[in-house]
């Protein structure tokens, strides 16, 4: 082989070596969060989106299923490893609440799982975010009790539920804090329900009035 073939052969080997670094700084990069947190082996995706922060905040539409996939980073296997999947309290909030006469400190309520209906698969799970899902009714189910009453303030704390989802081995979780965002919808009363001029929005707390004088 002559020298400028040799020459060539080492610069191509040169140049594929630093594409291989830099192929691997970029894949540590990215399941580091950008070399802030421990190499991730386990990771979750929502709304087409990769999660790999530790901690991170969401907001919920209420009649919705929020989907979530659950994936093991180079995981050739066509086993499904398992996960574990909860949701909690968020503990930075804190009030105190009653249930049949009873106080409770809702930062020490360690499980609304029961709350949200979630399915779980083996590649991930689905979340049910019902209408009536405020943080009174959510106590309520969990507890089987319509004498659980909360501070009426409450319910305008932005993220009171914490989603956990763990690896199979425990070594990576996810903390997603997540409120639910009231969807509100126009009703036009028809001559028929004794329409005055009225619009009403449901949830009910806003109504506009103006019928014709």
């Amino acid at each position: 082989m002559s020298n400028t073939a040799n020459t060539a052969a080492k610069i191509i080997a040169a140049v594929l070596a630093v594409a291989l670094i830099a192929g691997g700084i970029g894949i540590i990069y990215k399941y580091t969060n950008g070399f802030n947190e421990d190499f991730k082996t386990f990771y979750v995706e929502y709304d087409g989106k990769q999660i790999l922060t530790e901690n991170s905040t969401m907001t919920f539409d209420t009649d919705t299923e929020p989907k979530f996939s659950v994936k093991y980073t180079f995981d050739g296997s066509d086993e499904k490893r398992e996960y574990s999947i909860r949701v909690t309290a968020n503990a930075s909030i804190d009030f105190e609440y009653t249930v049949d006469g009873e106080r409770y400190l809702y930062s020490k309520t360690k499980d609304l799982s029961d709350a949200f209906g979630i399915d779980k698969q083996s590649d991930g799970f689905t979340l049910h975010i019902t209408r009536e899902l405020n943080i009174q009714n959510v106590l309520r189910k969990v507890y089987g009790s319509n004498d659980a009453t909360v501070p009426r303030t409450v319910e305008s704390i932005k993220h009171p539920y914490m989603l956990v989802i763990t690896s199979y081995n425990g070594n990576v979780k996810y903390n997603i804090a997540f409120g639910i965002a009231e969807t509100v919808r126009i009703e036009y009363p028809t001559p028929d329900d004794g329409y005055d001029g009225g619009i009403t929005l449901v949830p009910n707390e806003i109504v506009f009035t103006g019928g014709s004088q």
